[in-house]
């Protein structure tokens, strides 16, 4: 992907920012000719907004929108995951979605808008503990505590506040410039339905995924595993089997675990997420792994998997 310029990078962020502006236009229109208020596909409406910069060495993200969920976080507490884009997010899409990490990748990847910001609040005391993020141009860290004792308003479902850093906060005097403006609702998976201890009909077609996979039946993988077109799996079939291995279960490597065990899961319209333990190379993994129905039954998305480290 060639590097953008810094000129049209400011040029789609404004692009990104007007869609919500419309928003509000169309919504003044509204409350005018109908007198009827619909919020739910707004940037800034009853699920919240968020604003700001992140930027470090000339590089600079744009803060047009963000999401707030619950989770756990890098060290194994309780948080508030809030995550950050230089886009306006489609609500109804991750309204639907049982996955919203998984559903904002998408978005991001479909807007061609790079960089991101991830902050980890934690639950109870709303003290800002860590973060991950991508900037445009590069510059990036898979997590990174904060050292400056910020807070942010944690109440019910709902966290707001304000926070800051200067390059100074950081222990080497050279870490990113931050301002933000953060009124979001912690959003929550509704309408999920609970599958049986097997999984129902998605931990099935986890099971034949996981028989093919391990055998590296590169044809019956291609059936049975993913949906048609899947990134990793295209082109692949020229690769060694090494080379090819490596690429196809790159973020759902769990498919060819040695052991594998469901332990039920739910479901909401075409996802399912099935709770999973499994074995592999003498480590023990838990997590879930993210499932998608279509014509030809159900597929693999994406895998959500930590190492189970023994006392």
């Amino acid at each position: 992907m060639p590097v953008p310029t810094a000129a049209n990078e400011e040029e789609r962020y404004e692009q990104a920012g007007a869609k919500c502006l419309d928003s509000w236009s169309t919504l003044s229109l509204s409350i005018v000719v109908l007198t009827l208020v619909t919020t739910s596909a707004l940037c800034a409406s009853s699920e919240g907004s968020a604003s700001g910069t992140m930027s470090r060495d000339g590089d600079t993200l744009h803060i047009v929108d963000g999401w707030a969920s619950e989770g756990i976080g890098f060290l194994d507490s309780e948080v508030v995951r809030i995550v950050l884009v230089p886009m306006a997010l489609d609500r109804d899409a991750l309204a639907q979605h049982i996955d919203f990490d998984y559903e904002i990748t998408r978005q991001r990847s479909a807007a061609g808008l790079p960089g991101y910001l991830e902050l980890e609040i934690d639950r109870q005391t709303g003290r800002w503990r860590g973060m991950s993020y991508g900037l445009p141009q590069g510059w990036g860290c898979g997590y990174c505590s904060v050292q400056r004792h910020q807070t942010l308003d944690v109440a019910g479902r709902r966290v707001k506040g304000r926070l800051e850093l200067d390059p100074s906060d950081d222990s080497d005097g050279d870490g990113p410039t931050v301002r933000l403006d953060i009124d979001l609702q912690i959003a929550e998976v509704t309408d999920a339905t609970l599958l049986g201890a097997d999984g129902g009909a998605p931990g099935q077609a986890l099971e034949r995924c996981w028989d093919v996979a391990k055998r590296e039946n590169w044809e019956a993988i291609g059936e049975l595993c993913f949906v048609p077109g899947d990134e990793n799996f295209s082109n692949t079939q020229h690769m060694n089997d090494d080379t090819r291995s490596l690429i196809v279960f790159m973020g759902r490597g769990q498919l060819r675990a040695d052991e594998l065990e469901i332990g039920g899961g739910r479901m909401k319209g075409d996802f399912a997420e099935l709770d999973l333990e499994t074995l592999k190379d003498d480590q023990r993994y838990e997590g879930t792994m993210l499932m998608v129905e279509t014509e030809s039954g159900w597929r693999v998305l994406a895998q959500r998997m930590t190492q189970v480290w023994e006392e």
